[in-house]
């Protein structure tokens, strides 16, 4: 996640992807898609690193590498919520 060219990859990469599921489910991704890119850019801005930080240890993430945050908290989370919704 260093690399700028390899973020902007996973960025486009995700929301390309997540925009299909909307589509395929008959969903409209137009606000989705500009919410998307505001994420992008506020998740840019070095200036929030430390709240994201602190707010994902609360959480109990042990490390904030992309494989820590996309699949451990962002799927595997999601597939409990699944079994157990709210």
């Amino acid at each position: 996640m260093s690399e700028p060219e390899k973020r902007v990859w996973i960025a486009q990469s995700g929301k390309e992807v997540l925009t299909q599921i909307l589509i395929r489910a008959d969903k409209d991704p137009k606000e989705f898609e500009q919410s998307f890119d505001t994420f992008v850019i506020w998740a840019q801005d070095p200036g929030n690193w430390a709240l994201t930080e602190s707010e994902l240890k609360e959480r109990g993430l042990r490390a904030l590498t992309f494989y820590d945050i996309v699949l451990d908290f962002i799927f595997l989370d999601a597939f409990e919520d699944l079994e157990a919704p709210v």
